[in-house]
């Protein structure tokens, strides 16, 4: 019999390659599946469709330590779906084959999410968030948050993708300014700039990056040293306060905002996807579900007025 902890520790040497922060999810969410195991003295023979949905009760269980309040369904969704990538890996590895088998892996049901519309900010929001750059304490911070607004605005950029900038893939042009984006699965993107991402980019970066190495980061925290997400984090959760923002989320919300706000003037959703760093279009169209109710909601007109 094989215990779950060394199938669990052999996929991860095989997909070592992965992102960061994809690899840490998928590593976390399969040591508390082999702590399930373990606790229930069940081997990666004895999986069945049962055992997997017994595995989601348990995590529909937990409590939010966050929040306080029950996980959500997209947390016992993601939990499904990383177990399940692991165990399809399984069933395809010379080592395990015949261990589970394809009807196995056909009976485990991953819980179906409900697609919700996703949050963005609104215009006077966002002017509200610029305006709040103002109440930083140094010029320093003040320049360099209003880059970041207007730049995760304007791109729809990751949390990890602008942490992770350098000056050398910032270009500012008049003619042609963009920048070069290291995303997802190691692939390489060029997203475009507008005016003002252009302008308050040029500014900090001429005010405070000024001899830095091309290969530098191009953000800097408080003490001048590279900016992390979770600083990322803590600035956007600032500004959001300052502008008496009530709506949960960090960089995401720009990230939406920004899809959102591109199909409603008229972009097209296969460059959208393109400049987001999505692998399927069908991720992108979610926003332009969004857009098109909305379209349909204004354009319907009051059945009672009209009678």
């Amino acid at each position: 019999m094989t215990p779950v902890f060394e199938a669990i520790e052999t996929y991860l040497y095989a997909v070592a390659s992965l992102a960061e922060t994809t690899f840490v999810s998928y590593r976390d969410k399969l040591k508390v599946f082999q702590e399930f195991c373990e606790s229930k003295g069940i081997y990666l023979e004895e999986i069945t469709p049962k055992v997997f949905r017994s595995f989601l009760d348990s995590i529909s269980e937990r409590i939010n330590p966050q929040t306080g309040v029950p996980v959500s369904g997209f947390t016992i969704s993601s939990y499904g779906r990383v177990v399940k990538v692991f165990l399809t890996w399984v069933s395809t590895y010379e080592d395990y084959l015949g261990v589970i088998r394809p009807g196995t892996l056909k009976a485990m049901r991953v819980p179906a999410l409900e697609k919700k519309l996703k949050p963005t900010f609104t215009v006077e929001e966002v002017y509200a968030l610029y305006e709040a750059c103002k109440r930083e304490g140094t010029r320093f911070l003040i320049d360099r948050d209003r880059a970041i607004i207007t730049l995760l605005l304007d791109t729809g950029i990751r949390a990890s993708e602008l942490c992770s900038l350098k000056l050398e893939d910032v270009h500012l042009s008049p003619e042609d300014p963009y920048i070069k984006v290291h995303g997802k699965g190691n692939k390489w993107r060029e997203v475009g700039l507008g005016h003002q991402a252009s302008v308050d980019l040029n500014r900090y970066i001429k005010r405070y990056r000024r001899g830095a190495a091309p290969d530098s980061l191009v953000f800097l925290n408080r003490m001048r040293e590279p900016l992390t997400r979770n600083g990322l984090d803590q600035v956007l959760y600032r500004l959001k306060a300052w502008a008496g923002i009530k709506k949960s989320g960090g960089v995401h919300m720009f990230r939406h905002t920004f899809a959102t706000q591109y199909i409603d003037h008229g972009g097209d959703v296969y460059n959208l996807r393109d400049l987001m760093g999505h692998e399927h279009v069908s991720t992108t169209e979610i926003y332009v579900r969004g857009t098109n109710q909305k379209r349909a909601r204004k354009a319907r007109g009051s059945v009672w007025d009209n009678l």
